[in-house]
């Protein structure tokens, strides 16, 4: 049950992009997304911690013979949130010659992080412009099932410089974000439709549902929750953006000379 992210324009499908940016820039855009979250206060992302099955009671017995009374907790707000990346190395090269080479990535893989084990949730987040991030509403109405890695042949070659004397590689980087904030419980019974116990007056035909009621509904308060999970475009592939790398060869002087 997971998380996306709808994201759009060149940052989100990369794939599009000839070259590939650089470190300053990517953490711009996780700053940017950062400064503004919100909810979906119509559809609240939420989990479920688990399921009690019973034989349902006499008067409800035409309606479902087993009724089930789950507990769902509903993200309620935010005390921090955090953006980060999974880096992978899609290429390679050491430049020991003279002269300024191309290294050319014509795949792309994107490992994804996330911790979401019963959890239904997902976010937007929009963009003005390329690598600025934008508002990221958490929302239950996406969900999207992933694996641990994502592998592509691209459409447009990713290139980039290597001056000589250089390592240099090409790396995609994609992003998870690690929401921690406050859930209230809320209990759920479910026979022949599902219903929020707590949204009625309490006044049911048995007394199997009136005590689940008085037990769950009384004194209900907040209680921290997290979860990690990977940020995803509007077309179900990891949010992600092509990153250069170089750094010089400590060995390339002794080589030169011979």
């Amino acid at each position: 049950m997971l998380l996306s992210f709808l994201l759009a324009l060149c940052f989100a499908l990369g794939a599009f992009c000839a070259g590939a940016t650089n470190a300053k820039a990517v953490q711009r855009f996780i700053s940017d997304t950062k400064k503004s979250v919100t909810i979906d206060r119509k559809n609240p992302p939420y989990y479920d911690e688990r399921v009690i099955t019973e034989a349902t009671c006499p008067f409800y017995l035409l309606s479902c013979t087993h009724t089930n009374f789950r507990f769902r907790h509903y993200l309620v707000n935010t005390t921090d949130v955090d953006i980060g990346y999974v880096a992978h190395q899609d290429e390679l090269w050491d430049n020991m010659g003279t002269t300024q080479t191309t290294v050319i990535s014509s795949r792309s893989t994107a490992l994804l992080k996330s911790k979401t084990t019963g959890w239904t949730i997902g976010g937007k987040v929009s963009l003005a412009v390329p690598d600025i991030g934008g508002g990221m509403e958490m929302s239950s109405s996406y969900q999207e099932t992933l694996m641990t890695s994502f592998t592509e042949t691209l459409t447009t070659q990713i290139t980039v410089p290597c001056d000589a004397g250089n390592e240099c590689g090409i790396e995609t980087w994609t992003f998870f974000a690690t929401v921690k904030g406050l859930c209230i419980q809320t209990p759920i019974v479910e026979c022949s439709q599902s219903m929020d116990i707590c949204a009625s007056d309490g006044k049911f035909g048995c007394s199997q549902w009136k005590k689940f009621y008085k037990r769950n509904c009384r004194n209900r308060s907040l209680k921290p929750c997290e979860v990690t999970f990977p940020l995803i475009d509007h077309t179900g592939k990891p949010i992600r953006r092509f990153v250069s790398t170089a750094k010089k060869l400590s060995d390339f002087k002794k080589k030169k000379r011979i």
